[in-house]
């Protein structure tokens, strides 16, 4: 134990000094008070830019819009200018005898843009540029359909706006209970900290591989294995790496910490309108997901370590990688998607909290919102805390061999197959 300690001070005394954390840890701090300082001093003028770049298309607070000059052709249509202009009142008409004629007025930015009817409920709408993302072209398909509704209910004695004072004076109070407070914001909670799990095993995972890879590249491995047993120099390292992520992730907190504090007012609106919500996190979730966090990353840490051992150069990392880097891809895509879900408590949700791999993103998720019980969550933990037991073990004996091994990059499959056959 003493020796694991050791290699694990020394290990994490010197990832704390190089270059590669505090760089890297530096950039995700930066990024997130510049972000804050963005959000706080650049929010009303973005929103101001926003606004002035889509005002053409944004009605007034007196309900004209700011689109005024509009042509129209009617052709076969039963509209005519009169008809189009109590309709459309809020803007200017011209009528032209045909498209073309209306299109080279649109183009000539004589009128902003063009109606052509083909018949009572068929309208094209022309523009020389359209507007981004399709905002307020509905406009003006809307204006017409409540013209024809209006006109409906007036045949029948009705009038629009005695339905719409009808649909004002009737009002429905709704109350709604859930037992396990609001699921969706428990959702975004753990969609966000699987977010923040993915990322940690990408980045700090690679580094782990690649402190192993750099060892064998510069043949120190062959006096760190001399001098203390393998197992401890891969306990120690393993154990180094996950402390030096919790200082990166701790930088982070306190960056973000930062960041609401310096776009207090926003945050305070935010936390009034979350106080009015239904939503309870149970402290249990809260455990439930550091225990799984710890064993699973420390799980991905000693598989990363492996793999840094079996190349024979630092350029051979990346190929290395490969096969983790899909699997922990994949399992982060398909807890998106069972996230994503209708039903809450779905088959692949169920699946992906027993497999070991990943298990860590999704568990607290699935506590949170559905009926999971306590034994499910023990169940999912055995299986987890096994499968790192056992890829500890099969870690240090591919670290042993790899000390040996300074030749071709040997497979990982065979470095397993070799450690576990009979003698």
């Amino acid at each position: 134990m003493n020796k694991i300690l050791t290699v694990f001070k020394y290990e994490l005394k010197s990832t704390l000094k190089s270059k590669t954390f505090i760089v890297s840890t530096l950039i995700f701090v930066a990024i997130i008070l510049a972000g804050s300082l963005m959000f706080r001093f650049g929010f009303s003028d973005m929103g101001q830019g926003f606004q002035e770049q889509f005002s053409e298309y944004i009605p007034s607070q007196t309900g004209e819009s700011h689109l005024e000059h509009i042509g129209v052709v009617t052709e076969d249509s039963d509209y005519d200018t009169k008809t189009l202009k109590d309709i459309f009142k809020n803007y200017r008409i011209t009528e032209y005898s045909s498209e073309e004629e209306m299109k080279k007025s649109i183009s000539n930015h004589e009128v902003d843009a063009g109606l052509s009817f083909k018949n009572e409920n068929n309208i094209k709408v022309i523009y020389d540029k359209a507007p981004t993302f399709g905002v307020g072209i509905d406009r003006y398909s809307e204006t017409l359909k409540e013209y024809l509704v209006d006109q409906k209910l007036q045949e029948r004695g009705i009038t629009l706006q005695e339905i719409n004072e009808i649909e004002y004076n009737v009002k429905i109070n709704t109350e709604v209970e859930s037992l396990r407070g609001d699921t969706s914001i428990a959702t975004g909670i753990g969609t966000f900290l699987s977010m923040m799990i993915y990322i940690m095993i990408l980045m700090n995972g690679q580094i782990a591989s690649m402190n192993v890879a750099r060892e064998k590249n510069d043949r120190t491995m062959e006096l760190l294995i001399t001098s203390t047993d393998s197992r401890n120099l891969i306990h120690g390292k393993v154990l180094a790496s996950f402390v030096q992520s919790i200082v990166t992730l701790l930088a982070v907190v306190v960056a973000v910490i930062v960041g609401l504090i310096i776009n207090k007012d926003s945050i305070d609106t935010l936390l009034e309108t979350l106080s009015k919500l239904n939503f309870t996190l149970d402290p249990i979730v809260i455990l439930i997901f550091l225990a799984f966090f710890i064993v699973g990353y420390i799980l991905y840490l000693y598989i990363y370590a492996a793999l840094g051992a079996t190349v024979s150069n630092t350029e051979e990392i990346n190929t290395a990688l490969g096969p983790i880097m899909i699997i922990v891809v994949l399992v982060y895509l398909a807890t998106v998607f069972a996230l994503s879900l209708p039903d809450p408590d779905n088959i692949v949700l169920k699946i992906l909290s027993f497999i070991p791999f990943s298990s860590m993103f999704v568990i607290h998720t699935r506590y949170a919102i559905t009926d999971m019980t306590l034994m499910e969550v023990g169940i999912s933990f055995g299986i987890l805390l096994v499968t790192t037991l056992i890829l500890s073990a099969i870690s240090v004996r591919i670290y042993r061999s790899a000390s040996l091994n300074y030749g071709n990059r040997d497979k990982l499959s065979n470095k397993i197959r070799k450690k576990f056959k009979r003698k």
